[in-house]
């Protein structure tokens, strides 16, 4: 019963940009090379309308997707997302826990008019990261640049999403305030910043 309460809380908590460079940067990026958002989760998640509506909020725009519907390879969706209000958040995979590497793969080998040059992954997640590039490079497709992207991890000191989702957590569960307090600025910068980003290029 903890579990759904917690996921729920999560969702309800608020979402801030890790950068706020991403917006304009994926504006200019878009200019030059297709670039689209690659999830895990299943698109028939109960979420999936939060998650397009924060991105929408937050004013992230990716490119229109060159195919949309499910990839029968790998199980996983393409859309061409669209917030609440009809304004277009653009082309988003949802891999249905699938490898993001053989994901990338189909998707790229969809391409109307020809395949991909290369490809790269932006990812918080080193495994997904490794895996992905692992499935390129073994299928011997295109050039792939795997990005671990570790922003959030020197965001220690700045704790007022996560104290929001604390309190309500307790609150739920009926916690003391006075117990389970989360650690001070200092500590949780000091114990819990890793290097900044990690970049792993495989050719």
């Amino acid at each position: 019963q903890i579990e759904p309460e917690l996921e729920k809380l999560y969702y309800e908590s608020p979402h801030f940009l890790v950068e706020h460079q991403w917006v304009d940067f994926l504006c200019k990026l878009k200019d030059n090379v297709h670039v689209v958002a690659l999830t895990a989760r299943s698109f028939e998640d109960n979420h999936t309308m939060a998650l397009i509506g924060n991105l929408q909020r937050l004013g992230i725009q990716f490119s229109e997707p060159w195919l949309q519907g499910p990839m029968v390879h790998t199980g996983s969706s393409v859309v061409d997302a669209v917030g609440a209000d009809g304004i277009k958040v653009g082309g988003m995979i949802f891999a249905h826990s699938a490898n993001k590497g053989q994901v990338i793969l189909e998707y790229s080998r969809l391409k109307p008019g020809g395949a991909v040059r290369g490809t790269a992954l932006v990812d918080n997640s080193m495994g997904n990261c490794k895996d992905a590039a692992s499935a390129v490079q073994h299928a011997g497709a295109s050039d792939h640049l795997s990005i671990h992207y570790t922003a959030a991890y020197r965001m220690g000191g700045e704790l007022d999403d996560m104290e929001f989702w604390m309190v309500n957590i307790k609150d739920a569960l009926g916690i003391p305030k006075d117990e389970c307090i989360l650690p001070s600025q200092d500590v949780a910068t000091e114990s819990t910043t890793p290097p900044f980003r990690q970049t792993l290029e495989w050719l």
